[in-house]
């Protein structure tokens, strides 16, 4: 096959485009599909295709065919990985739909055009054209000049606008928070205000808390399942590669490799290995 399963998932995108759509799903719903659209001679997956959980028609029986669209999917050729949970969809529901009832709004908002500023009257009701002449006539004027003249009758107060009230700001961002809460994402990856007194010093542990909170259940969900005997042959296992996202600063990796250089159990190739360098010629094994 001209991919590995573990080098490229599908041949024809990136495995870390089919790992994000599998994780979407991971999080919305309570599973996720990879479909076997290759094998290699011993009859182990080559290559998997995702496929979106809301074109997948689970069996009614054990052992059944899954339909996707029109197509049958023999039960052996469906990859199902499950989520830690129901998945957002089930569990965040009317937070999500609160959400998008406030974006909604805001748009109807942003399409009004609001009021500077009120006439009252404190005489007799007018009529509707004279009402509609006298905010003509008022209009005109100003445009001709910023100052304008009313009669005892009549007064102007002008409408003060809080913009952050229009587009409903707090309630916005409680709900962003909500969202975050029950998906365990720290808010600041939402951009969402938070009370959190919890701090980092360094980027390296702000992405270690991001792991071991938040995504760690997707992860772990995703390596068991392809780690089991119908896809992975025994004896080995599949784990994903954190170490450039984890990798620490420049000084503190060079000092770490220092140490671990000095007392033996790194040679000098595994180092330049580690940070992604050929290979020296010429230099000697530690």
């Amino acid at each position: 096959m001209p991919y590995g399963l573990t080098e490229q998932l599908d041949p024809l995108e990136s495995t870390s485009t089919t790992v994000t759509k599998v994780v979407e799903d991971l999080i919305l719903w309570p599973a996720a599909y990879l479909v076997v659209i290759a094998r290699y001679a011993d009859g182990y997956p080559a290559n998997l295709r995702y496929v979106p959980y809301e074109d997948v028609l689970t069996p009614n029986f054990e052992g059944g065919p899954y339909q996707v669209g029109e197509q049958e999917i023999p039960a052996r050729d469906m990859i199902v990985v499950p989520a830690h949970w129901p998945g957002l969809i089930e569990t965040g529901g009317r937070a999500i739909r609160t959400a998008l009832v406030l974006e909604a709004a805001v748009s109807r908002i942003a399409s009004t055009d609001l009021p500077t500023g009120i006439i009252y009257d404190d005489g007799p009701d007018l009529d509707p054209d004279k009402v509609s002449e006298l905010l003509s006539s008022w209009e005109q004027g100003r445009r001709r000049r910023t100052t304008g003249y009313l009669n005892r009758r009549f007064r102007y107060e002008r409408e003060s606008w809080n913009s952050e009230e229009l587009v409903l700001v707090p309630s916005r961002d409680h709900q962003v928070a909500e969202i975050a809460r029950l998906m365990n994402v720290p808010t600041r990856y939402l951009n969402a205000p938070t009370n959190s007194s919890l701090t980092y010093s360094t980027v390296e542990g702000q992405r270690r808390d991001l792991v071991d909170t938040t995504l760690r259940p997707y992860l772990v969900a995703i390596e068991q399942r392809l780690t089991l005997g119908d896809v992975t042959p025994r004896g080995h296992r599949v784990r994903f590669a954190l170490d450039d996202f984890l990798r620490s600063d420049t000084a503190a990796r060079f000092d770490a490799y220092t140490k671990a250089l000095a007392a033996g159990f790194l040679t000098l190739e595994e180092v330049r290995r580690l940070e992604n360098l050929p290979t020296l010629s010429g230099v000697p094994r530690q």
